[in-house]
């Protein structure tokens, strides 16, 4: 069985590459090639079994067991159903290093070494041979190894450099990718922008650049806050580095040089480094260029990226979905019961979550409606159990959710969401406020999703699959007190309760037309109202509606929005100093909100907001004892706006954002 095969999160970046320079004596970044062929002078060699090799591709492509980015045009080996054990190589023309003074061998390259079974386990392997009489007889010249991995990213495009300057002097050399899956059927091996290179003496690369376009956390500012310009650079040369230069232009402002001194970076080694900050002068658009110089750099095409800034009205509080694809008979599905509790546990409110069932009495809901289960599991978002769509953009496995809020929760979030819900027997109608942070110009939807927590059943299809039971996988797995691995393989329904649980979506999966204006300025306030039939078989009492904006070019979910729901007292992970699942609501809110948290030891506990300036706009220090607390704060008084709630105890402080709407 496969083991530790993560579903890959699609947001790692743009896949940047700065590889093809004038020093290189072979290039090859198969932009040329006509899919699927391999380009001219290289070679395809594969002897036996089914598949057939390599190939090029031009986009994002579905493994079982992961996804390979997209990366524009690369080669790719395409064994998946091939059973053999036959290695299958990519070869380069001959070339020469007659004359040169060094050799380096750049590529950027996405694998995983994935393996099967956990006793003495069958994996798969990559490597690169080097030749030195034309392909008549190879050498090993370097490993393969798993690209980076994080679990909010998942596996990314790596780039990897081998230095084979002892070969220099050779006229007939040629190197060749190989690859094997040791015949199980394993996912494989994608390469691109492969570079030779002699180094130059002196040759700095630019590779990478912050905020990038589009970055929903650093790339959209405030009138006068300060954007923080980072980047990567990469020594091309032979000797190292201790000083260069930075300079980016911000729109028509003038060039800002920042002085890296006293550093050391040796040869095709990276630096990161952070340049003098830039107040954002007004709202709009903000066509960055940045370029690094040093001294002697006779390469000057490698030195420049550019990307953009965006000044914004405010910056609306961010509240992420995460919609799982789950079921009772998904025995690996229990690891997204307990992670997304977890983050119910941690967060609270100031994260939207909804569980999608499939093939249980829970999915008969989502389905009877408008095929919710069925666009999740079978729509754009590929296929898999368990895992888990993030603002529709992102897909991941659930042990990464916790990684991925953190990183998430505090990007841009394009628009305040406010709504009030009048629920008359099954009819529920929401009086929703937009205020967009930034003109908004499009298609953009309003969906309404209704969850149930404690949803309880009886029978063998409520009875919840466990593969991390002892009796199975013998896994280590638990939360909210409940060991599942200690448990059985079939966890009995009488002790199964089932939260976040979709029961419908209004008014489709996509919502409709209309209920928005194309064109939305920010800082206005739109109106609409969203109507729902929930289903009878619903306890409203536990219900919770969640509100999401659609940007339906991209998919993207721009912003929620939820009502208070069930605060279980305990987690599993990152609890914060004495307070657990400090939870806002209404947020944003504009007569008053509610500030609720499970304190774990009495005492004093002081309640402050804060302004954008900094300024303390209301205060209260209480004794309280252990347990959930709830404070109502007045904010009919307070300016539109983003604030920081600040909750302080004897070990320390907790914060979540505030949006006031009028």
């Amino acid at each position: 069985m496969m083991k530790k095969i993560l579903l890959s999160m699609a947001f790692a970046g743009l896949g940047l590459s700065v590889n093809s320079f004038a020093q290189s004596i072979v290039s090859q970044n198969f932009e040329t090639a006509a899919l699927p062929a391999i380009p001219a002078g290289w070679a395809n060699t594969h002897t036996g079994g089914t598949g057939t090799g390599w190939i090029t591709s031009n986009s994002a492509l579905n493994w079982y067991f992961t996804q390979i980015p997209a990366h524009t045009k690369f080669a790719v080996v395409n064994d998946w159903n091939d059973s053999t054990k036959t290695p299958s190589y990519l070869s380069s023309p001959v070339f020469s290093l007659v004359g040169a003074t060094g050799a380096r061998l750049a590529f950027d390259y996405f694998y995983i070494k994935a393996y099967y079974g956990s006793t003495a386990p069958i994996k798969e392997m990559a490597w690169v041979d080097i030749s030195t009489d034309g392909g008549t007889s190879w050498t090993l010249l370097d490993s393969i190894s798993a690209s980076s991995y994080t679990s909010a990213t998942g596996y990314v495009w790596f780039t990897k450099y081998v230095d084979f300057s002892t070969y220099v002097g050779q006229a007939n050399v040629k190197i060749r990718f190989g690859y094997t899956d040791n015949g199980r059927k394993l996912p494989g091996l994608a390469i691109d922008n492969i570079d030779i290179i002699n180094p130059q003496a002196n040759d700095i690369a630019l590779i990478g650049i912050s905020p990038l376009p589009k970055d929903l956390l650093n790339g959209y500012k405030s009138h006068n806050d300060l954007v923080n310009f980072a980047g990567t650079v990469l020594n091309r040369s032979n000797a190292t580095i201790t000083a260069f230069d930075v300079t980016y232009k911000a729109g028509s402002s003038a060039a800002i040089t920042t002085h890296i001194t006293g550093v050391s970076i040796p040869a095709f080694t990276t630096y990161n480094f952070t340049c003098t900050p830039y107040p954002m002068p007004s709202m709009g658009t903000k066509a960055v260029t940045m370029w690094v110089t040093l001294v002697g750099d006779p390469v000057l095409t490698n030195d420049t990226m550019t990307t953009e800034i965006y000044g914004v009205f405010n910056y609306p509080v961010k509240k992420v979905v995460m919609e799982e694809g789950t079921g009772t008979w998904c025995g690996y599905c229990v690891r997204g019961i307990v992670y997304m509790d977890s983050l119910m546990d941690l967060h609270g409110n100031n994260v939207s979550l909804i569980a999608v069932h499939n093939g249980d009495p829970m999915a008969s809901f989502n389905t009877s409606t408008s095929g919710y289960d069925s666009y999740l599991g079978s729509g754009p978002f590929g296929t898999g159990y368990p895992r888990v769509i993030v603002d529709r953009t992102y897909v991941m496995d659930p042990s990464a959710l916790l990684s991925a809020y953190s990183q998430l929760t505090n990007n841009f979030g394009f628009a305040d969401i406010a709504y009030t819900h009048t629920l008359t027997g099954t009819s529920l109608s929401l009086a929703i406020k937009v205020r967009p942070g930034l003109d908004l110009n499009g298609d953009y939807r309003l969906v309404v999703v209704t969850t149930e927590e404690r949803v309880h059943g009886s029978g063998s299809a409520w009875d919840q699959h466990n593969y991390y039971s002892y009796q199975f996988n013998n896994e280590a797995l638990s939360g909210r007190g409940f060991d599942y691995q200690a448990a059985l393989t079939i966890i009995p329904s009488s002790i199964m309760y089932y939260d976040h649980v979709a029961r419908s979506i209004d008014p489709s999966n996509t919502g409709n037309t209309g209920l928005l204006p194309a064109a939305m300025v920010a800082g206005n306030v739109y109106t609409a109202t969203l109507t729902a039939t929930i289903p009878a078989t619903v306890d409203v009492t536990k219900a919770k509606f969640i509100v999401m904006l659609l940007d339906n070019a991209t998919s993207r979910v721009l912003n929620t929005q939820n009502i208070d729901g069930t605060l279980p007292p305990t987690g599993i992970a990152e609890v914060n100093p004495g307070v657990e699942g400090l939870s806002i609501f209404p947020n944003p809110a504009d007569v008053q909100t509610n500030v609720e948290f499970t304190l774990q030891n009495s005492g004093s506990v002081s309640v402050n907001v804060f302004d954008i300036t900094g300024r303390n706009v209301y205060s209260s220090v209480k004794n309280m004892n252990s347990g959930i607390q709830k404070i109502t704060i007045p904010v009919s008084s307070f300016t539109i706006g983003i604030y920081n709630v600040v909750i302080g105890t004897n070990s320390g402080t907790v914060s979540e954002k505030l949006s006031v709407i009028k």
